[in-house]
């Protein structure tokens, strides 16, 4: 059913809208008033609302101005929204004043326009500071040499005066400026599509019109280098005739600014929607382990002599396997959370890598023999590389358990290195973690090492990850200068590889 503009309003009874500091007035489509503000009382220079809601807007108006405003008040009834649109307005008292109206058609449900709404402001006072501006810019209009923005005196288009700022500014001399048209220093279509030939015309013709200009242009050097600019245009009256003034402002420095600016508040807002998401998994893959230890822990204290020597061993092993899981998790977020933090300390060294990889296997031979699962290293004794022996450690600790994990009974996993040819970087080492395990589904390798994502896969003896290893390995591997990347393919295994330098970083 058609809404009526009486019901719409009603959604406006309590509203702050009705506290604008602008008078703000509702009417019907012949445009009596059917609702305002307060300030809208204080404008007019009435005493109470109803001196106001009731009467027609035309009373309000300069006799002169009536056809404008009605005009106006049928344009926006058929949709069109005015913004800006200067009218002399009057007062109850009979006093006149300049005004800016912007009106705005108000539609029922159906879409049926059945009133408009109009925000009035007094623009007296601007006008004034705006007189009396242009009547100081006549009067010291010769000092403009003095400027730090380049300045302009056209006839119509055509540039007859400029200031040294100009020439500093467009890398030309005077000669290049004067009797030249500003299109002649513009691209041939400007950042929004337009043609600046047709543009440029535009505001001329405007500023002409006594509509002050102000507004961010492309233009080019001399040698045609285009740059971002700010360009106000002005009509000055000297000795009865017109003329514009041009004030340019080469603002691409705070362009770039602004672009840096946004890129980094968007990375920013990226960064910490990930890192909440990041802190929200974290906790969940903590409570796994808790719940456990907490249960099995429950029944060992108060069921003790209900369960046999098997069971309970049962219990103790699941406990076991839960506060090693929590415990690994904890050490991988303590490291990464000072990496994060800047508080990770750094000593890097030349060391032979190979110890250190012989030494990580040995420490988690246990664990492959428990699967049946082959690990080795191919590494040479004397692999020199350069890097922190804990950032090393830490690394391989993570990716030769990943392996082990997702290899089956019977598989193999493998830890290489290599170093390329001189002529293709042979500053480093590319060490890789290589097993024939079940391998990685393509479409969640490119999110192994990101914030927010996890590989949630079970290893092969059903055993859960800490969910922060890898995206550790990533940290700690491009703080020592290198870069990690997975090679995989389900059913057939995966290989982690990263590269390591093999001398300090210039």
């Amino acid at each position: 059913m058609a809404q009526n503009l009486e019901q719409i309003l009603e959604c406006f009874s309590e509203s702050r809208f009705f506290e604008f500091p602008d008078a703000v007035v509702f009417m019907d489509p012949e445009g009596e008033i059917i609702r305002c503000n307060k300030k809208t009382v204080l404008l007019f220079r009435g005493t109470t609302l109803r001196d106001i809601q009731g009467s027609s807007i035309l009373r309000f108006t300069a006799p002169s101005a009536h056809k404008k405003a009605r005009a106006t008040v049928n344009r926006v009834l058929r949709g069109t929204i005015v913004e800006g649109n200067p009218i002399l307005l009057s007062r109850m008292d009979g006093s006149v004043f300049p005004g800016e109206v912007s009106v705005s058609p108000v539609a029922d449900e159906e879409g049926k326009m059945i009133g408009t709404v109009a925000i009035i402001r007094d623009v007296s006072q601007q006008r004034e500071i705006q007189k009396k501006m242009e009547e100081q810019e006549k009067k010291y209009r010769l000092l403009f040499n003095q400027a730090n923005d380049s300045i302009f005196l056209m006839d119509q288009e055509i540039f007859i005066d400029c200031n040294p700022k100009t020439l500093e500014l467009f890398c030309c001399s005077r000669e290049d400026i004067i009797g030249h048209s500003p299109i002649e220093f513009s691209p041939a279509l400007q950042p929004d599509g337009r043609s600046s030939d047709e543009k440029a015309l535009e505001k001329i013709e405007a500023a002409l019109a006594n509509k002050n200009q102000f507004f961010e242009w492309m233009h080019c050097r001399k040698d045609k280098t285009p740059f971002d600019a700010e360009v106000s245009l002005n009509c000055l009256d000297i000795g009865g005739k017109r003329f514009i003034q041009a004030i340019v402002r080469d603002i691409t420095d705070r362009k770039e600014a602004e672009k840096s600016m946004q890129i980094m508040t968007q990375d920013l807002k990226e960064l910490n929607e990930a890192k909440d998401k990041f802190f929200s998994i974290i906790a969940h893959d903590l409570k796994g382990p808790f719940n456990a230890i907490l249960g099995f822990s429950e029944i060992l204290t108060t069921e003790w002599d209900v369960y046999e020597d098997n069971e309970l061993k049962h219990f103790i092993k699941n406990i076991q396997n839960s506060a090693s899981r929590a415990y690994k998790l904890l050490l991988n977020l303590l490291e990464w959370s000072r990496s994060q933090t800047g508080r990770l300390e750094n000593f890097p060294s030349v060391i032979d890598i190979s110890g250190i990889i012989n030494e990580t296997i040995l420490l988690h031979r246990s664990y492959a023999d428990n699967k049946g699962v082959k690990l080795f290293s191919a590494v040479d004794f004397n692999t020199l590389v350069y890097a922190d022996e804990n950032m090393l450690k830490t690394v391989l600790r993570n990716l030769i358990e990943n392996a082990i994990k997702y290899t089956p009974q019977g598989g193999r996993v493998t830890v290489n290195a290599d170093q390329p040819d001189i002529d293709q970087k042979g500053d480093r080492v590319i060490i890789s973690v290589r097993d024939n395990g079940i391998g990685i589904p393509e479409d969640e390798i490119p999110g192994l090492f990101a914030i927010d994502k996890q590989f949630q896969t079970p290893g092969t003896n059903n055993e859960k990850g800490t969910g922060l290893g890898l995206l550790l390995c990533k940290e700690l591997v491009e703080k020592s200068h290198g870069q990690i990347f997975v090679e995989s393919k389900t059913g057939k295994g995966s290989r982690f590889s990263f590269t390591i330098p093999t001398e300090e970083m210039k």
